[in-house]
């Protein structure tokens, strides 16, 4: 395995995450998937070592999934609404996890991109200074931004009933 295909495959869930995030529909998510593995392979041979590979891996993926959502056309189908139908109870009932995993996806998609990539790397477990590499803002402005947005969060999930 190339070192590529190794730190894609360590990475995978965070892309997947990542493209789910700024998608509107299932088809979508897997399309910008395609497109982050593409942007990556053609931006590979540049990569110098300067930051950590997951980092700049993320920043890469970030770049093409921010890219996609600004020039993205209106979608007919509605993510939302099958989000919500697969979280119905059924003969597997949905975890009260899993719930709260969907509701927090869903608040996510109200956040303007800075946002929303702050909380997702906060969710991935990146130090504020690797945040703030990714993001281009200073460590303290990171912290600052990143302690709004979880009370914001928690405030959306509180009156979403979660």
């Amino acid at each position: 395995m190339s070192d590529f295909d190794a730190l894609v495959h360590h990475n995978r869930g965070r892309l997947y995450r990542l493209s789910r995030a700024y998608s509107d529909s299932p088809d979508a998510a897997a399309d910008l998937h395609q497109e982050m593995l593409l942007q990556l392979w053609r931006a590979w041979p540049g990569f110098a070592g300067r930051a950590q590979a997951s980092t700049w891996l993320y920043r890469v993926a970030l770049n093409t999934a921010i890219s996609q959502w600004r020039y993205r056309p209106v979608s007919t189908a509605d993510y939302q609404d099958h989000e919500q139908a697969s979280a119905e109870p059924g003969p597997d009932v949905a975890s009260e996890q899993q719930q709260l995993l969907e509701a927090v996806n869903r608040a996510l998609k109200t956040f303007n991109e800075v946002d929303r990539a702050l909380v997702l790397l906060y969710l991935e477990q990146y130090s504020y200074a690797e945040m703030a590499d990714v993001i281009g803002l200073t460590t303290n402005a990171v912290g600052v931004k990143l302690n709004r947005l979880k009370q914001r969060l928690s405030q959306m999930l509180e009156e979403g009933g979660q």
